[in-house]
């Protein structure tokens, strides 16, 4: 194969490379650019072979990219090769306002020219997207139970740890309460787990709706919901613990159509002091409290002090 004939395959080749390709001399002249390239500043490659990268990115030609690329960044970009003696190091990162991404670098070459090596990085930016929004999805779902759509116990745990820390540094007071519906296997058996669903659904917005914006409700456990009450003392909290322990005897849940059953739900009611200062052992001080109560009969409320 001829010298010639070599050239001339090697340039169809990268002419039909979806990377972007082209060759500067040492006087800064463009005397290679196959198709990709021209495509990404705009002009036709004969127009660019043969022009300085200073004439192409004068100032009088304007925003040269602003059809493709958002910014003048690989202007000021193909402008700052000049001189440079680092050329390894420079890289730039763009996208297109076609959706196509580009890694750009400049290579040294061994007759003092450089390669300029725009590779297409669409596909990996698209799996970065993709990824991202999964990895959101999944942070989402830790954050918020999915039936009831309030706080998971992850969410609890997160804004209990800010809690004491806030009590820590202030002494700002805060109170946890835990309740459980009461005998809830008996509506899964005689009605179905659908109905025991919606049960739970409708029980939390009961709940959720005797909050302030502050205040947090979570489903920590299949039928156990806890109430976070930042800057809310033992007594406030013991009171809200009644209301919502009347408000519960007097609701008719639906558990199927033309049908209504009444809930019983007791309360372990704590205000956090320093003694115990992880999360874990408020809550589980806060389930001995549900615990007593339920000892104490149906539809109680117990307080402890921490």
């Amino acid at each position: 194969m001829s010298e010639n004939h070599l050239e001339m395959t090697l340039i169809e080749a990268l002419n039909k490379s979806e990377d972007a390709v082209a060759i500067v001399s040492q006087q800064n002249v463009i005397t290679f650019c196959n198709d990709t390239m021209a495509t990404l500043l705009g002009k036709h490659n004969k127009s660019l072979i043969g022009n300085t990268i200073e004439a192409l990115f004068s100032s009088a030609q304007g925003s040269v990219f602003e059809d493709r690329i958002d910014g003048d960044e690989l202007a000021d970009w193909f402008l700052s090769l000049k001189g440079n003696q680092d050329l390894g190091a420079t890289e730039l990162e763009i996208d297109t306002l076609t959706g196509v991404f580009f890694s750009v670098k400049c290579l040294p070459l061994s007759s003092h020219a450089y390669l300029i090596y725009g590779k297409d990085i669409t596909a990996i930016k698209v799996l970065e997207s993709e990824r991202a929004h999964l990895q959101n999805e999944l942070d989402f779902v830790s954050q918020i139970d999915p039936m009831t759509r309030v706080a998971s116990r992850r969410q609890l745990s997160e804004k209990l740890d800010g809690q004491i820390k806030l009590y820590e540094r202030y002494r700002v007071p805060f109170s946890l309460i835990i309740t459980d519906i009461e005998h809830f296997r008996t509506i899964n058996e005689q009605y179905g787990y659908a109905a025991g669903d919606r049960v739970l659904v409708e029980f939390s917005s009961l709940l959720n709706g005797m909050l302030r914006e502050t205040d947090i409700i979570a489903r920590i456990n299949g039928t156990e919901f806890a109430l976070l009450l930042p800057n809310t003392a033992l007594e406030g909290a013991s009171l809200l613990a009644t209301r919502a322990k009347n408000l519960i005897v007097q609701q008719a849940f639906e558990v199927a159509c033309d049908k209504n059953i009444a809930l019983t739900s007791s309360f372990g009611v704590v205000e956090f002091c320093g003694l115990q200062s992880s999360v874990e052992a408020m809550i589980h001080r806060a389930e001995e409290a549900l615990s007593e109560a339920k000892r104490q009969g149906r539809g109680s409320v117990v307080a402890m002090e921490q």
